[in-house]
């Protein structure tokens, strides 16, 4: 065969290939890296985005994601990913095939340098995955900022947009809308209050946006209210052009002076740290961070390694020492006493910027080279009832991730090392392969003797590579689950929550907040409250009480799944995952206490709540309270004698019924007895000889 056609069939071959490998889905996004990962913007936006974790040969499922991003584009985006993709997400312990949702809103990860959000898992097999039951789970688990409750109160500086309908709750596309222009407030008004009355409504479902009750502007009425690009059309029009959203992603570059600020509080703080600076006359020269690979590297390397410990500082030159020579600057770990900008050592290059931090880090971790020193390790800390941290290595030195984790962790844990272990202890441990990480708690309950040692470890398939981010957290779960419960004498307290702002002042992070809805005051529940705060508190619980006025706060409460009959109740709320539980039982000590212990030990289910929680401004139920309020008119005493006769007749004739009736079951139950107690001659049967015959089938009528 001549060259040429070998050249046209190899030529022919490779676009066969093409052709079969093609991504035929064209609403799916595929991601199977970790720069598309970053490219395609799911982990920064608000948008509800769906991912397939599984092989790229799901072809039912990928049909059925495609179709549902093509007929709510507006709602969803879809995306396969790989199983880099997954680990980097943090899926690295589910098995694929997986369905995985993204809805919560991005918050900045410091340890990675970037906006983060937390994936979902969903109970979905691919198998089960189609048009109608995506488009059900897009509906019921849309990210959403509409209020449903109408605050009276309007500041001249807010943008809203009001929504007057006859629907209670939001619509998908009136959720999406309000996630596509998160810097405006986005209302729900039902028709059943008085904000309809605010506004000159002809019908119903009407749409309204401005900045004030005199001054808005209403959807015209030849456009489509069920067009999403008509409404978002509208609401682009009609927005505030100085936007003054903050891009938490970008990068900030300080002034010298500034650079002298951020030293000064640290020296005042006195926190141990490192510093790395990047001091240059222009954000991207010499060195243009969005772009270079090698600033990537040593940030990455600095924050795998050292977390927070190192911290990390962008300067633009204004000043002699920074116009002479800009380029990359460190100041070793330590709490110094004086540290300032001329303090700063210059590095010779960003290639062993990182390395050269992080030699600074001190080893404070104990070194265990045999049975004695792990006996005396373990005998202090049976002594100081700390928890204790152990890696088992074959290298000479503690690797610098364990190093920085022993210095974040310094007074709340202790931390060895193992040195080339012997088989005797890997095999007194169980350690079946090294390097290992473990970790060691004595027992909480007073009961069991304190040598009985619990112990973790640390599982790579579960928690992922060890960084310093992966071993603090997983620190973290086994101090609040097994770390001694800090010493304190401030009495607990019950706070009163009316707003977003007061309930965020006490309620935040990873704390659980116990909220109580109660009826107008709270002073008919105030010391058995104040009693579970302080058995909680004794307990080392992780949670705080507060309560909230049930009555004028209804549309919260209705939220965390509490009706205005159940008043009063309680209900555990997570401010970080915006999920709650509420209580269905009885109001007192006991049942409350029982059921934020299930809370607490994962017994009872909690639900995600959709959108914020709609807070109604007191002034308003103050007003509201004073307009309802009647005076009450005494009945005249004849009328009420007559009343009462008449109740007093109704139940004696009712009494005399049931007596009677209780005297004709007696006498026949009598007379039953008497009718049994009489002999009778049982008659003799006679057998038949049975013919057979065939039946013909009755007709089932039903």
């Amino acid at each position: 065969m001549p060259s040429h056609w070998h050249a046209l069939l190899a030529a022919l071959l490779v676009l066969i290939a093409d052709a079969v490998s093609a991504w035929s889905y064209e609403n799916v996004l595929r991601v199977d890296s970790v720069q598309a990962l970053r490219a395609s913007g799911m982990e920064s936006s608000q948008k509800l985005w769906v991912l397939l974790y599984s092989d790229d040969t799901e072809a039912s499922a990928l049909t059925a994601l495609d179709d549902v991003a093509r007929e709510l584009p507006y709602a969803v985006r879809t995306a396969w990913i790989s199983k880099e993709v997954a680990t980097a997400v943090g899926l690295q312990s589910l098995n694929p095939p997986l369905l995985v949702l993204l809805r919560e809103k991005p918050t900045w990860n410091p340890y990675k340098e970037r906006l983060f959000r937390p994936p979902e898992p969903m109970p979905i097999a691919p198998s089960q995955m189609d048009l109608r039951t995506l488009k059900k789970l897009v509906r019921e688990r849309a990210p959403s900022n509409v209020l449903a409750a109408w605050n009276i109160s309007w500041p001249p500086s807010e943008t809203r947009v009001v929504l007057l309908t006859k629907k209670k709750t939001p619509s998908l596309l009136y959720k999406a809308l309000s996630v596509d222009f998160p810097s405006i407030r986005f209302y729900l008004v039902a028709d059943e209050g008085d904000a309809h009355g605010q506004f000159p409504v002809v019908s119903l479902p009407t749409l309204l946006m401005g900045t004030s009750e005199a001054d808005y502007k209403v959807f015209p009425s030849e456009k489509d209210m069920t067009s999403y690009e008509d409404l978002a059309s509208f609401v682009r029009d009609h927005a505030p052009r100085d936007d003054n959203a903050v891009d938490t992603a970008e990068p900030k570059w300080l002034s010298t002076a500034a650079l002298e600020a951020v030293l000064a509080d640290a020296r005042a703080s006195k926190n141990a740290t490192a510093w790395l600076v990047l001091a240059q006359p222009e954000t991207t020269s010499p060195i243009d961070i969005a772009t270079s690979t090698d600033w990537a590297q040593c940030v990455q390397d600095i924050r795998s390694k050292a977390g927070l410990l190192v911290r990390i500082a962008l300067v633009l030159c204004d000043a002699p020492w920074c116009d002479e020579k800009p380029g990359v600057y460190h100041l070793p770990y330590g709490a110094k006493g004086s540290i300032s900008a001329a303090s700063l050592l210059p590095l010779p290059s960003l290639a062993v910027a990182a390395a050269s931090v992080l030699r600074t880090l001190p080893d404070t971790t104990s070194g265990l080279y045999g049975s004695t020193d792990l006996n005396a390790f373990f005998g202090r800390m049976l002594s100081s009832d700390t928890l204790s941290f152990v890696l088992f290595t074959t290298k000479d030195e503690a690797p610098t991730v364990v190093q920085a984790v022993a210095l974040a962790y310094a007074h709340r844990l202790q931390f060895g090392v193992v040195y080339k272990p012997s088989p005797e202890i890997k095999a007194q441990f169980g350690i079946g392969h090294v390097p290992s990480m473990v970790a060691f708690m004595t027992p909480r309950d007073p009961d069991v003797p304190k040598e009985q040692f619990s112990m973790a470890f640390y599982d790579k398939k579960q928690l992922g590579p060890p960084t310093f981010e992966n071993i603090a957290r997983f620190l973290d779960q086994l101090l609040a689950s097994y770390g001694p419960v800090p010493a304190t004498t401030a009495e607990p307290s019950l706070v009163h929550v009316d707003s977003s702002e007061s309930l965020a002042s006490i309620c935040n992070g990873a704390t659980l907040c116990v909220v109580s809805a109660v009826a107008d005051a709270i002073a008919p529940h105030k010391a058995m409250l104040l009693e579970l705060a302080r058995q909680s508190k004794a307990a080392g619980s992780p949670v705080v009480y507060v309560w909230l006025d049930g009555t004028c706060q209804a549309s919260v409460a209705q939220q965390l799944g509490i009706e205005s009959w159940h008043l009063p109740s309680v209900a555990v709320y997570s401010p970080l995952k915006h999920r709650v539980a509420s209580h269905a039982g009885v109001f007192d000590v006991e049942s409350v206490q029982a059921f934020v212990h299930s809370v607490l030990y994962g017994k009872t289910r909690t639900i995600a709540i959709d959108g914020p929680l709609a807070w109604t401004d007191p002034a308003t139920c103050v007003a509201r309270a004073a307009e309802v309020a009647l005076p009450i008119v005494e009945e005249d005493d004849e009328e009420m004698a007559d009343m009462m006769a008449e109740i007093l007749a109704d139940e004696a004739r009712e009494k005399e019924a049931r007596k009677r009736a209780l005297q004709e079951e007696i006498a026949a139950a009598k007379k039953a007895a008497e009718a049994a107690a009489t002999p009778t001659k049982p008659k003799k049967k006679l057998k038949k000889r049975k013919k057979r015959t065939t039946k013909t089938p009755v007709k089932d009528e039903l």
